[in-house]
This record gives structure tokens, C-alpha cells and sequence, in this order.
């Protein structure tokens, strides 16, 4: 073995694993893709370079416990079957891991409420078989090789978590914002109707108003007062009967002309005074008129007023609901992105949990003969 296991990245940047386990190191650390660590993690699986063994393979799989370990074989051994290798190679590696994510994303998908378990996983299940194995064995060098590179892998699903969390939260404001947005032009055009509505009607009702005052003032007007003779017409008029009836033509005819006249001028001054009349009665009318007019318009605008207040008032209630529930919104993100953390490292700790339970559950119980333990042959 080498003193360094390095993987030159894409973009020139390395990582490395020291041979004591000291450290993980590497730019962007967090950007390393999932199949440099499946590289990684093979090579301890595989430190010479030789394969691995089907039984090898099986049991490191299963120590992810991300499904039962039957199925594991299962899925394990299809993969060996396939690719015909006497032993398996890291291209075989990497597609039983991807047979594994599968089928624990088809039960989580079953399951309602379950995360499906990612390669993330698998890795680290594959090395903490790696771990305890090199630690039964004494190799220890190989153990912190491996505790460092499932240190690594934590990081990376721990940052790769909280990554999802966060676009998840911009997501989630996104979609509020848009549905807000969306209940924003709802509501203006809403009101927007509303108020048109309200300025055709008012504009109805003005004509109507118009067409009545056009009607009023073009009906016809009441007939005219008869004709009063003043007493001196009267009396003349009567003069004239007398004066006739005694033969003084002569006077009569002069009475009679002079009745005439005054009678002519009592005419005209009737005919000037009803015109005098009409003038008043429809300068009253149009006066009237305009009052009524200037009413309507007062209580049109006043009307205008009140529906734009209230469309400014529920403006405000409605700007203020969606204040609210943002800030609801983002107190919910900061409360979880609080609590992520721990949660993050707890799921993670628990699914290494369960694979060190399963580790050691297949194990048979030893007996003290009194004698030193025989030393194992390591899988190849």
C-alpha cells in the first residue's frame, strides 16, 4: 500500500487520505461527487489492487443496513452473476451500490414517511465493516483510514442535506411569493371591476337624471291667466255702451278709441309679466335642476371615496396577511435550519447504528475454553 490514496478531480483539486488517518483533506470538499468517494471507499475495501471476493463484497454490503441483509445478497449476487468476474471490481461495486439505492427508494416509495437511503449510506456501512474488520485484524492504520473517509462522507451528506434544506426554503418563499403575487392581481382586479361597475352605474344615473330635466323643461308650459280688464277700462267700456245708447256717437267713438288704447297697453303689460313668470319659473326649475345634479355628483363622489377606502383598507389587510406569513414562513425555515444540525447528525448516527446492530447480531456467542483464540484468516 501506498502512503497516500489520492484522486486528482476534474478541476485539478486532490484528495487525499493519509496512511495514518490523521486527515481528510481537500479543496472544495464538500463539492467531491459521490462516485470519487465510491473510488475511495473501494480501494480500502480492495487495498491490493486484486479484486474482492463475492462473500467479501456480500458482507460489507450488508453492513449498510438500508435493507434487510437476504435482500442485500440477493441484489449483490445479480450484480456479480452479471458481470461474470471471477472477482468483483469497482465497476461491480458501484452497481450493486446503485442496485441497493434502488430498491431502498422502491420501499421508501411503499413505506409512506420513510427519507429513501442514498449512496451516502451504503458507503457508510461499507466502511464500517472496513473499520471493524481492520481493527479485528490489527490494522489499525486501515481503521482510521476508514473512520476518516466516513468522516468525510459525513460531512459531504451532512452539507448535501443542509444544501436541500436551503433550496428547499427558497423554494418554498419562491411559491409564497408567487401565490401572493398571483392573490395580489386577483384582489386589484377584483376591485378594479368593482369600481368600474360603480363609475358606469354612476354615469347611468347622471344621464337618467339629465333626460328628466330635458323632459321638465321641454313639456309645455300651464296656459295662461284670462285677460282682467283694469276699472278704467271697465268703465270706459261701459261709458261707450251709455254714450251710444243716447246718440252721442261723436263721444262714443272717442271713448271707444281711448278704451282701445288702454286696453292695448293693459295687453302688453300682461303678456310681458306672464313672460316674466315663465323666465322665473324656469330659471327656478333649471336652478332645481342643477342642485340635483350637484347632489348626485357630491354622492357619487362620496361613493368613489368610500370604495376607495375600503379597496386601500383591504389592500393593507391583505399585505399585512402576507407580512404574516412570511414571517411565519421564515421563522419555520430558521426554527428548522436551528434544529437541522442536530437532526442531520442524529438520522445519520442512527443509520450507522442500525448497521453496527446488524454487524453484530449474526455473530455467535464465544465460549471461554480457557485457551488463546486461534487467529482467523482475513477474507480476501
Amino acid at each position: 500500500e501506498t502512503a497516500n490514496t489520492r484522486r486528482m478531480r476534474a478541476d485539478g483539486s486532490q484528495l487525499s487520505v493519509t496512511s495514518d488517518g490523521s486527515s481528510f483533506v481537500g479543496a472544495g470538499l464538500d463539492d467531491t461527487t459521490v462516485e470519487e468517494f465510491e473510488d475511495l471507499v473501494f480501494e480500502l475495501l480492495d487495498p491490493g489492487g486484486t479484486g474482492v471476493s463475492a462473500t467479501t463484497m456480500v458482507r460489507a454490503l450488508q453492513g449498510c443496513a438500508v435493507l434487510p441483509s437476504k435482500r442485500i445478497a440477493e441484489l449483490a449476487g445479480e450484480t456479480m452473476v452479471s458481470s461474470s468476474a471471477a472477482a468483483a471490481d469497482l465497476a461491480t461495486f458501484r452497481g450493486c451500490v446503485e442496485r441497493i439505492v434502488e430498491a431502498a427508494a422502491a420501499a421508501a416509495r411503499q413505506s409512506a414517511g420513510h427519507r429513501p437511503a442514498g449512496k451516502a449510506e451504503v458507503l457508510l456501512g461499507v466502511l464500517g465493516f472496513v473499520r471493524r474488520d481492520a481493527a479485528e485484524f490489527g490494522e489499525f492504520r486501515l481503521a482510521a483510514r476508514a473512520q476518516a473517509l466516513g468522516d468525510a462522507i459525513n460531512q459531504r451528506e451532512e452539507y448535501s442535506r443542509r444544501q436541500a434544506m436551503d433550496e428547499r426554503h427558497q423554494a418554498e418563499v419562491e411559491r409564497a411569493r408567487e401565490a401572493q403575487l398571483e392573490q395580489t392581481i386577483a384582489f386589484n382586479r377584483t376591485w378594479e371591476a368593482n369600481m368600474c361597475e360603480f363609475e358606469q352605474r354612476a354615469l347611468e344615473v347622471e344621464e337618467e337624471l339629465r333626460v328628466k330635466h330635458s323632459d321638465e323643461v321641454s313639456s309645455p308650459p300651464a296656459p295662461p291667466r284670462g285677460f282682467k280688464c283694469s276699472r278704467e277700462l271697465l268703465a270706459l267700456k261701459r261709458s261707450v255702451a251709455v254714450l251710444a245708447k243716447m246718440g252721442k256717437y261723436e263721444e262714443a267713438e272717442r271713448a271707444k278709441k281711448k278704451a282701445d288704447r288702454l286696453e292695448a297697453i293693459e295687453l302688453t303689460r300682461m303678456d310681458r309679466r306672464q313672460g316674466e313668470e315663465a323666465a322665473a319659473r324656469e330659471a327656478r326649475l333649471r336652478h332645481i335642476q342643477q342642485q340635483q345634479v350637484d347632489g348626485l355628483r357630491r354622492r357619487v363622489d362620496r361613493g368613489r371615496t368610500e370604495h376607495k377606502e375600503h379597496w386601500r383598507q383591504g389592500a393593507e389587510r391583505l399585505r399585512q396577511s402576507h407580512r404574516n406569513s412570511m414571517a411565519d414562513l421564515c421563522a419555520r425555515h430558521t426554527l428548522e435550519r436551528s434544529r437541522a444540525e442536530i437532526a442531520i447528525k442524529l438520522e445519520i448516527g442512527a443509520s450507522r447504528a442500525r448497521s453496527r446492530r446488524r454487524s453484530f447480531a449474526d455473530a455467535a456467542p464465544r465460549v471461554d475454553t480457557g485457551q488463546p483464540p486461534r487467529p482467523k484468516a482475513r477474507s480476501p
